[in-house]
C-alpha cells in the first residue's frame, strides 16, 4: 500500500488518468499522474496540464514516491516493481485492512488482545466506564462494555443514557445495552454504528433493526440473530463464537476471510456450525473436507490431499480418488500411493509414476498384472507386471497362494515350474504333455527355475523316489522285528 496525506493510492487508470490514482476515504478520485496527452484530473475528469513528478508537490500535484512495508509475519506484497496498493482491493487487502498517515495500522493477521491502550478510561481512573469494564478490544483499541450509573456504551464510549433509547435499550439498570436500534448492532454490551470512521465499522458494514447483516472483511454476520443477540463473529474465532437459540456459530482457527455458515436452527441433530474459510492467516492454506474447512501448514496437506499451487491463494485439495494416500494433482490417474485399506494397490499408468488405486482383483483383471503385497517405501503396495515378478517373457500371469506362475506364453513354451516363457526347454529337460518344461530323472529345477541341476540329495529327489525309499525302509524294519521275536521266543522254548 501507499498513502498520501491520509488517502489510499493504487495503480490503474481512470477517466484518462494513468498511473497511481488517489482515492480519498470518501471515494473521491484525483489524478496523481497524467497520461500521454498531458491532461490532469480534477475530481473525475482531466482538465489541466500536470506538472512533472520531479517538480515537487502542491495541493493538487505531488511527487509519486514508492515505499514498501513488508509484513514481517506473512512476507506478502513483494513484487519486483514499485507500486501503490489499495487496502480495499486485492492484493493489498490480503495484508492490510486499514492504513493511515503512510503506514498500515491494522494488518489482516493482527491478533487483538484485551488491555491495549486505547480510548477507554474506567471509573478507577476517573472515567465513566465501570471499574474493570474497559475490556472490549477493536482494532487494537479498548472500549467499554458497561458504564457507570446513568451512562450507556454507544460505539464503545460512555454517554448519558437520557435520549439514547433509539440506539440502546437497557435491562435492569445494568448500564449496558441489551438491544440496539436501527443501523446499530449489539457487541459486548454496547451498541455500535456501522458508519465509516466508527469502531463498529471494523466488525460490520451494514446493520438493520439492531442486527449486523453484513460482516466486515474478516467477520461474518450470524444467521438468525435478533437484536438481543450478538450478531457478528470473527472468522478466526473458533472457540467462543455466538450462540443463538441454543445453536453456536463460530469461525475457523487462523482464518482471515470467510463466508457465514448456513442457519442450523431447524436441525435438531446439530448444535454448532462453523464458517467456511476462504483465506488463512500467515503461511497456512485452506483445507476443504466433508466436515468443513480448516487452516493447515503446507506440510500437513497429505493423507489424501495435495497442495494446489494453481489456486490463488494456494489451497489444500482432496485427491480425486478417495483411495489415494498421496497424489500429484487434481483429476484421475494422479495417485502416487494408496491408503492401507480398501483399494490399496497402485496400478500405474504405462510410462508414468502415477495411476489409480484398485483392489487385488483390479490388479489381475486382465492377468497382465498381479497384486504384490510387498510394501514399496515410496508407492506402498503395487500392481506389478508379470515380468516384474521374475516371469521372463510371460504375457499373462496368475498369483496363487504359494507362488506366481505364468498363465500364457504366446508362441513359446512354459519354462520350468511355469516361471518363464521359453523357445526351448533347458538342458536335461523336456516338454511334457501340458507344454511345460520338466527336468529329466535325476535332475531338478534350480532355485530360479531357469535350469535343471543334478539331484544330489533327498531334498532334490522326486516325490515318487522319496515314497519308494520310505516303503523299503518300513519293510526292512518289519523283517528285523520279526526275526528278533522268533529268536527270543522260539529259541527260548527250545
Amino acid at each position: 500500500h501507499q498513502i498520501y496525506r491520509g488517502k489510499t493510492l493504487y495503480y490503474g487508470s481512470h477517466d484518462g488518468c494513468e498511473g497511481p490514482v488517489l482515492i480519498a476515504l470518501s471515494s473521491t478520485r484525483q489524478c496523481a499522474h497524467c497520461g500521454a496527452d498531458g491532461r490532469d484530473v480534477q475530481s473525475h475528469t482531466c482538465r489541466y496540464t500536470c506538472r512533472a513528478a520531479s517538480q515537487g508537490s502542491s495541493d493538487r500535484y505531488w511527487r509519486i514516491q514508492i515505499s514498501w512495508h513488508t509484513h514481517q509475519a506473512t512476507r506478502r506484497l513483494r513484487p519486483t516493481w514499485g507500486g501503490c496498493y489499495d487496502t480495499r482491493a486485492a492484493p493489498g487487502s490480503g495484508v492490510c485492512r486499514e492504513a493511515r498517515d503512510g503506514a498500515c495500522v491494522r494488518y489482516k493477521e493482527e491478533v487483538r488482545s484485551v488491555g491495549t491502550t486505547g480510548t477507554c478510561t474506567d471509573a478507577d481512573a476517573g472515567g465513566k466506564c465501570a471499574s474493570g469494564k474497559c475490556d472490549v478490544t477493536i482494532d487494537g483499541k479498548t472500549y467499554c462494555s458497561q458504564c457507570e450509573a446513568n451512562y450507556v456504551p454507544i460505539d464503545g464510549t460512555c454517554i448519558e443514557a437520557a435520549g439514547q433509547t433509539d440506539k440502546c435499550t437497557t435491562n435492569d439498570g445494568k448500564n449496558a445495552c441489551s438491544s440496539c436500534g436501527d443501523d446499530y448492532f449489539l457487541h459486548s454490551g454496547g451498541c455500535y454504528s456501522t458508519d465509516a470512521g466508527k469502531p463498529g465499522r471494523t466488525l460490520c458494514t451494514a446493520a438493520d433493526a439492531g442486527v449486523c447483516t453484513q460482516g466486515a472483511e474478516g467477520y461474518f454476520a450470524v444467521p438468525g440473530a435478533t437484536k438481543t443477540d450478538e450478531s457478528v463473529v470473527a472468522c478466526g474465532d473458533a472457540t467462543t463464537g455466538v450462540t443463538v437459540n441454543g445453536k453456536k456459530y463460530k469461525g475457523v482457527k487462523n482464518c482471515a476471510s470467510c463466508t457465514a455458515p448456513a442457519s442450523i436452527s431447524g436441525e435438531a441433530s446439530k448444535t454448532e456450525a462453523a464458517a467456511t474459510c476462504t483465506v488463512c492467516n500467515s503461511d497456512k492454506i485452506v483445507k476443504t473436507e466433508t466436515a468443513g474447512t480448516s487452516c493447515v501448514d503446507r506440510t500437513a496437506c497429505n493423507n489424501g490431499f495435495f497442495v494446489d499451487a494453481t489456486a490463488t491463494p494456494n489451497k489444500c485439495t482432496a485427491c480425486a480418488d478417495e483411495n489415494c494416500n498421496a497424489c500429484t494433482g487434481a483429476g484421475e490417474c494422479k495417485c502416487t500411493s494408496c491408503k492401507d485399506s480398501g483399494k490399496k494397490y497402485l496400478k500405474k499408468t504405462d510410462g508414468l509414476q502415477t495411476g489409480t488405486c484398485v483392489d487385488a482383483n483390479g490388479c489381475s483383471s486382465d492377468n497382465t498384472y498381479y497384486a504384490d503385497d510387498t510394501v514399496d517405501p515410496t508407492s506402498g503396495k503395487l500392481c506389478r507386471k508379470c515380468a516384474e515378478g521374475g516371469l521372463k517373457d510371460c504375457d499373462k500371469c496368475e498369483k496363487s497362494a504359494d507362488d506366481l506362475v505364468c498363465k500364457e506364453c504366446t508362441g513359446k513354451k512354459f519354462g520350468l515350474n511355469k516361471r518363464s516363457c521359453v523357445s526351448q526347454c533347458p538342458t536335461n529337460s523336456q516338454t511334457g504333455d501340458d507344454s511345460v518344461c520338466k527336468c529329466n530323472d535325476g535332475f531338478t529345477p534350480s532355485e530360479d527355475s531357469t535350469a535343471c541341476v543334478t539331484a544330489s540329495s533327498s531334498a532334490n529327489l522326486s516325490t515318487g523316489a522319496i515314497a519308494g525309499i520310505s516303503v523299503a525302509a518300513v519293510v526292512v524294519m518289519g523283517g528285523l522285528v520279526g526275526f528278533l521275536c522268533w529268536w527270543f521266543v522260539c529259541r527260548g522254548k527250545a
